[in-house]
């Protein structure tokens, strides 16, 4: 009944209260037996858009509106919590038998066939293969087919009659996360295996199949329920912030005052994994006035050293001592070297978050990276044109 918070390192939250803050975009095509005319479709597309801006829901209204969809959103959004969720309102309900499967655990879809005599090109589009697919993930995750003892594969059989059973008496709850993190090879394959489910349910059925991942292009959504992930709003930081610091706690009354005022933290602290680091990054800073190397450290932290170690059960500190350890890192910075780290800190935050374009800038040519520095010199540090064209030749 309860989930935990960065792998553990922190108390874990109950179930029914985790979802405060998370709200979903739905998405949902209008199926037509018609043709539509040109004018047809544009007035469709109108009224889809008014649609999309107006459906919010939370994650229990998903649960009990709809028995499918795709549900899309950037790292640490609360996808897999949301299934979470989803399996724990499973166990819920009577009789209703979840199947959770993570899509880096899957076993290769054509040697999988291969040990039951399959052709993979048929039980793509089988449901009861499907079925079957999904489960062995679940019951045995990241373990090759070939090397099932007897007596497991005797109780794979068991299983795989009992699911059967559960999608003939429409009490079958299947959960599929991660997407994005199978095999490329695989994605396409998992991707139509999904739709074949989906198809297989009509409105009002109490059969169940929902895929988590990050925004994909494996396949076409078209036709099938498909909800996007919302960014976390200030008030929803805010709130987060209390759970976390403690109601009426001097702590969260310093951070209350502060956050609204700090455009970077709207920018980063989008999902619930990043609001918690800015949270904690504040604990630790009392301050966001070097807001650039904050964006830095995030960026870090979830990148390159602690993320993957954090979801594999590994990471056995706080991240507060992992704050600590960065503020002594930044103090020991020489004072020159901050200057050029803090204007290209702040040239990257824009590329990314401000760029004059429609979409973040990848490639920045040197002289873009000089007119910044310039700026950076004069508007932050007050220096003189000969000063600046000095520090640039440095």
């Amino acid at each position: 009944n309860t989930i935990k918070v960065f792998g553990g390192i922190y108390p874990a939250i109950d179930m029914e209260k985790n979802f405060i803050n998370l709200r979903i975009e739905e998405n949902i095509p209008e199926e037509s037996s018609r043709k539509p005319s040109e004018r047809s479709k544009r007035l469709e597309v109108m009224e889809l858009e008014s649609h999309k801006q107006e459906e919010k829901r939370t994650a229990k209204e998903v649960w009990t509106g709809f028995n499918k969809g795709f549900i899309y959103g950037l790292p640490g959004a609360g996808k897999t919590t949301i299934l979470r969720y989803f399996i724990h309102s499973t166990f819920n309900t009577k009789k209703s038998l979840p199947v959770y499967s993570e899509c880096k655990l899957l076993p290769e879809f054509d040697s999988w066939c291969l040990t039951r005599s399959l052709n993979p090109d048929e039980a793509r589009y089988d449901l009861k293969s499907a079925l079957k697919y999904f489960l062995y993930a679940f019951l045995f995750p990241g373990k090759e087919p070939e090397a099932l003892s007897a007596d497991e594969i005797v109780a794979l059989q068991e299983a795989e009659e009992e699911i059967i059973v559960s999608w003939a008496d429409s009490r079958l709850a299947v959960y599929v996360d991660g997407l994005d993190e199978a095999p490329p090879a695989q994605r396409k394959i998992i991707f139509g295996l999904i739709k074949t489910i989906m198809k297989n349910i009509k409105p009002g059925d109490k059969n169940r199949i929902f895929l988590a991942s990050r925004p994909t292009i494996e396949g076409d959504t078209a036709q099938e329920p498909l909800f996007n992930v919302e960014s976390l709003d200030m008030e929803q930081v805010r709130n987060l912030a209390e759970t976390f610091y403690g109601e009426n706690t001097d702590l969260y009354k310093e951070f209350d005052k502060v956050v609204p005022q700090e455009e970077v933290v709207k920018k980063v602290a989008g999902t619930p994994l990043t609001a918690l680091l800015v949270i904690v990054y504040y604990q630790v800073f009392r301050k966001f006035d070097t807001r650039y190397r904050m964006y830095d450290l995030l960026l870090k932290f979830l990148l390159l050293t602690i993320w993957q170690k954090i979801k594999a059960g590994s990471f056995k500190r706080t991240l507060e001592d992992f704050f600590i350890d960065a503020r002594k890192e930044l103090s020991e910075i020489d004072k020159d070297a901050a200057s050029q780290y803090d204007a290209l800190s702040q040239l990257s935050y824009e590329c990314l978050y401000e760029p004059t374009g429609n979409a973040p800038l990848r490639n920045i040519p040197s002289s873009t990276l000089k007119t910044s520095f310039q700026s950076w010199l004069e508007k932050e540090k007050g220096k003189r044109p000969d000063q600046i064209e000095s520090e640039i030749n440095k």
